[in-house]
């Protein structure tokens, strides 16, 4: 059984996650399926590396000149061959991480996920998609495993901007719209108001997950 905890930054994903598996009468394991190398516990070697030098930024000599026209032409250039590697990269990642949950799954492990990929990068994706875009949504939302439960994490975007002032208001509500709209693709989508204190959040994530466990081949903790 799988569930993904969801919702935008400041939601406290991140923290009830952790506390499910620390928690929970389950056998739990966390894995992120989330867009951050940084806040990932499984990543391919060549996903850390493309993130390093992503990091670090493009090279040549300090000081040096560079057109703006020789940036552009670079990137025409390398743009498609890019593309194209950056997603295979991200397709063999996004498979190993999910071959990864449905292993401790078959093991009878309860898999609770910090983030969806699916959700992540639909909300993130802006039109007109690109080809590579369009091909990974389709993998994402047509081949691979989707959850069992997912549990969206909602409050109202000034709320969240004030736990975390990182982004605009209205690119968070944005995304707030974009999960919102994508709740229907999955077999149980539950929303719960994280306008609140932690610990009640936290028991309502934690009653959706063990009701859904019922019934499920699920061990528990010894």
């Amino acid at each position: 059984m799988s569930v993904a905890i969801v919702g935008l930054d400041g939601a406290g994903k991140t923290t009830i996650t952790r506390r499910l598996v620390e928690r929970l009468p389950q056998q739990t394991v966390y894995l992120y399926m989330g867009m951050n190398p940084d806040s990932s516990n499984v990543a391919l070697p060549s996903t850390r590396l493309v993130h390093a030098l992503k990091k670090r930024g493009s090279g040549g000599e300090a000081g040096a000149p560079v057109s703006l026209h020789s940036i552009a032409e670079r990137r025409r250039k390398r743009g498609r061959v890019w593309s194209t590697l950056r997603l295979l990269n991200r397709l063999a990642e996004e498979t190993v991480r999910h071959g990864l949950g449905a292993w401790h799954q078959w093991r009878g492990r309860l898999l609770v996920t910090d983030r969806d990929f699916l959700i992540d990068y639909s909300v993130a994706a802006k039109p007109p998609l690109a080809l590579t875009d369009r091909i990974h949504l389709f993998v994402l939302a047509k081949l691979l495993p989707k959850p069992d439960l997912v549990v969206w994490l909602d409050a109202p975007p000034d709320v969240l901007y004030g736990r975390k002032p990182e982004v605009p208001i209205s690119y968070l509500e944005r995304r707030r719209d974009g999960i919102g709209r994508l709740g229907s693709t999955f077999r149980r989508f539950e929303v719960v108001d994280a306008d609140r204190p932690l610990d009640e959040v936290y028991r309502s994530v934690e009653s959706l997950v063990e009701s859904a466990c019922q019934g499920r081949r699920v061990k528990r903790r010894k």
